[in-house]
């Protein structure tokens, strides 16, 4: 028993631990593919649990490019995109009243009237601030001219790490750009 327990610990789980796929770790100037010419430039330092970066090349077909989630430590960032048509107050009031219900962010609480946010590209969105029994967290929304929507949700179970992120957030919510379908900035 000894020896299959020595063997177990000695081969199997570093062969497991090789095969399951580290998260990459965000550079400077990187940026993610949201699809049809839609990017982000996520935080540096932070993980991309999901998502494909910009220049990526992809051997497989990919139909999910629209979504991606980033982590740094209790702090993560669900980026959605989604066919919508409608302005950015009514995607934000939508996507509110859905977490109002959602088991995921138990007592969400809006915390304060949405700020417009604008890129150097020249689209605007929404944010807000919420919270919930367990954290806290922003809330991004933008009605694009494409007929889609975009939504950043940044939550953190631990309040009091929002602060020390809330600039590479509000980094993030403004490095949003929209080019040409298939065109890579």
């Amino acid at each position: 028993m000894v020896v299959v327990i020595g063997l177990l610990l000695a081969v199997v789980l570093p062969l497991v631990d090789r095969s399951v796929a580290e998260h990459e770790v965000v550079h400077a100037g990187d940026r993610l593919d949201l699809g049809q010419g839609l990017t982000i430039a996520p935080p540096v330092g932070w993980q991309v649990v999901r998502g494909i970066k910009t220049g990526t090349a992809i051997t497989v077909p990919v139909s999910d490019t629209n979504g991606a989630v980033l982590a740094d430590g209790v702090v993560t960032a669900s980026i959605q995109v989604a066919p919508y048509d409608g302005d950015s107050r009514q995607l934000l009031d939508q996507v509110n009243s859905n977490n109002s219900r959602s088991a995921e962010l138990p007592g969400f609480r809006v915390g304060n009237d949405p700020r417009p946010v604008t890129t150097p590209g020249g689209i605007t969105g929404l944010v807000e601030s919420y919270s919930t029994t367990s954290g806290s967290g922003v809330l991004a929304a933008y009605a694009l001219d494409t007929g889609r929507g975009l939504t950043i949700l940044v939550t953190s179970a631990d309040s009091t790490q929002m602060p020390a992120h809330t600039a590479q957030i509000a980094q993030m919510l403004s490095s949003v750009t929209l080019t040409t379908e298939g065109a890579q900035p």
